[in-house]
């Protein structure tokens, strides 16, 4: 079962009561992990008689309340230190009224500029307490899955932290969500197996027709089902891919198309593409028109492009992988750097691929992740092409 899956299917965690002084009645809550990072579970393991994972819980489900029965000169001090620690907290009298949140959220990194990517993989340090390397995987992979668990008021303060690098934040409830269950393709016998298993759990079975050489695909599975349908399939040792609606992405192909001002005004609207640039790009057919799209924001733009006469595949982007060639080196030296550290190349490695031009760098690279390092070796002089697989 691939992470998308295991984090998708999670059932939310519960917190722990609030921890206990009985010296008075004031309460020390924290609305939010504001700019805080994981270090502040190892830093409030050291107050609340709590496992690491407990503390989590009340950190990332917040509003929660922390520790009840104090005294309020002692909860506004420690109420100061938290906030100085960049977690939002407060201070509330036993009386007072409180929501506290819930763990049933989970949320994907979508990064549409990559220029920003070291920063991204830093805040991804911070927030998580991961090491650069894992934090590196995590950013780069399809559909890049960061927390499931957690509540409406982290899923804010994490869309503030990542905006200003031009990254945004999917949140699901996957409870609540839509999967669809993608099937590739082995040997005869598994495959029956798995048409076996859908059909009798009542689901329709569909070819998936962008990858109708490799997968099946069932459509539309709610959590339980999406879970129980899993459960069996697991078992028959083929590989499979259960992806959350919420978090799928896609690029739309324009194939043909008949221009028009509308398709102009279409394009400019919805892709933001100059509408003196829409002619040469119609001339260059088929061409990726949106990138990243939302599932949610699919089937308006298929159904506009179908208004408007044109004909247009939608790519799914967790499927998409790539390769890369390198054309041009200019800078050996900051090449091998550049392979080492974003494509994860030992340094033997890169240097026998860069003995002789053209040079292919296999992946497979998901699309963000073969994006970023083209851009990398481009800010160093050295050209590359990537190549779909």
């Amino acid at each position: 079962m691939d992470f998308a899956a295991q984090q998708a299917l999670m059932e939310p965690l519960g917190k722990p009561p609030p921890f206990s002084r009985n010296e008075g009645e004031a309460r020390l809550v924290v609305r939010s992990i504001g700019t805080a990072g994981a270090g502040m579970v190892r830093t409030l393991k050291h107050i609340l008689p709590y496992p690491e994972s407990q503390v989590a819980a009340l950190l990332y489900q917040a509003p929660s309340e922390l520790v009840v029965g104090l005294p309020r000169p002692v909860a506004e001090a420690m109420s100061r230190m938290l906030r100085d620690t960049g977690l939002e907290s407060d201070v509330l009298d036993a009386r007072e009224s409180f929501d506290p949140g819930l763990g049933d959220h989970e949320v994907a990194l979508v990064v549409h500029q990559v220029e920003h990517m070291g920063s991204i993989i830093q805040e991804l340090v911070s927030v998580l307490g991961l090491d650069v390397t894992t934090a590196r995987k995590m950013a780069c992979a399809s559909p890049a899955i960061l927390l499931g668990r957690i509540s409406s008021a982290t899923v804010e303060a994490l869309r503030k932290r990542f905006a200003p690098w031009g990254a945004e934040l999917d949140a699901s409830k996957p409870r609540e969500a839509l999967f669809d269950l993608f099937i590739v393709e082995g040997a005869a016998a598994t495959r029956a197996a798995v048409q076996r298993a859908l059909r009798d759990a009542g689901v329709p079975l569909t070819e998936d027709k962008e990858h109708s050489s490799k997968a099946l695909v069932a459509m539309g599975l709610d959590a339980p089902r999406a879970h129980a349908i899993w459960e069996r399939l697991q078992r028959t040792g083929t590989s499979l891919r259960l992806i959350n609606r919420d978090f799928q992405r896609f690029e739309v192909v324009l194939e043909q198309a008949r221009p028009s001002s509308a398709l102009t005004d279409f394009l400019h609207r919805g892709a933001g593409i100059p509408p003196a640039v829409v002619p040469k790009l119609l001339e260059r057919r088929p061409i990726v028109t949106h990138h990243n799209i939302p599932h949610a924001a699919l089937g308006p733009c298929l159904e506009e492009f179908a208004r408007l006469d044109c004909q247009v595949t939608a790519r799914l982007l967790s499927f998409q992988t790539f390769s890369l060639e390198l054309t041009e080196v200019r800078d050996m030296a900051a090449t091998l750097l550049t392979l080492r550290v974003v494509a994860d190349l030992d340094d033997a490695r890169a240097r026998s691929l860069l003995q002789a031009l053209p040079a292919r760098i296999e992946g497979p690279f998901t699309p963000l992740h073969a994006r970023w390092l083209q851009y990398e070796l481009k800010r160093i002089g050295t050209t590359a092409r990537l190549v779909l697989r």
